[in-house]
């Protein structure tokens, strides 16, 4: 009760203090919710180039740069959530060469760049299970590519002011 009042007092009238009793199973599963990302829930078309993995539970693929563009404006920040990293300026250093290359030789992009590792607690692929399909992965969080992903969103707005022919490219 002491520390109810003492943090209403501190916090003024607008707090609303709860209290439970909690088993230390029960706390650290609260403390957990509490401070592990949620991540979003995207879709996009997914090329395979490996089986699934029941196993492990993976799945390695590509995705165009305009759907993680895409994502990123979408979802900001929230889609980097377990990132160690957050997004840089995309006007200097290498992110700068990322949005080049994508405006300006696309093609190649591909052969530039290391790719993007996310994780996320569930996929489910729409339709059939075909070579490409689109697929709806829910919790997906970028852990490596927080660089990667901003620069390609950034170009993506430059491209959409080129026109539909830039943004196709990419």
């Amino acid at each position: 009760k002491y520390a109810e009042q003492q943090a209403v007092k501190a916090a003024g009238d607008e707090v609303t203090v709860e209290t439970r009793f909690l088993v230390l199973e029960d706390f650290t599963k609260e403390l957990l919710r509490a401070v592990t990302p949620a991540g979003v829930e995207v879709t996009g078309e997914f090329i395979h180039s490996r089986g699934t993995d029941a196993q492990t539970q993976s799945l390695q693929g590509a995705i165009s740069a305009k759907v993680l563009g895409e994502w990123y404006k979408q979802h900001g920040q929230g889609l980097l959530d377990d990132n160690v990293r957050v997004a840089l300026s995309h006007d200097s250093g290498v992110n700068a060469e990322i949005v080049h290359t994508l405006l300006e030789d696309p093609w190649n992009f591909w052969f530039f760049h290391k790719g993007v590792t996310a994780l996320c607690e569930t996929w489910k692929f729409s339709g059939a299970d075909a070579r490409v399909a689109p697929v709806t992965f829910c919790g997906l969080r970028i852990v490596d590519g927080a660089q990667s992903v901003s620069s390609i969103a950034a170009a993506l707005e430059k491209a959409e002011q080129k026109g539909p022919t830039a943004v196709a490219d990419m």
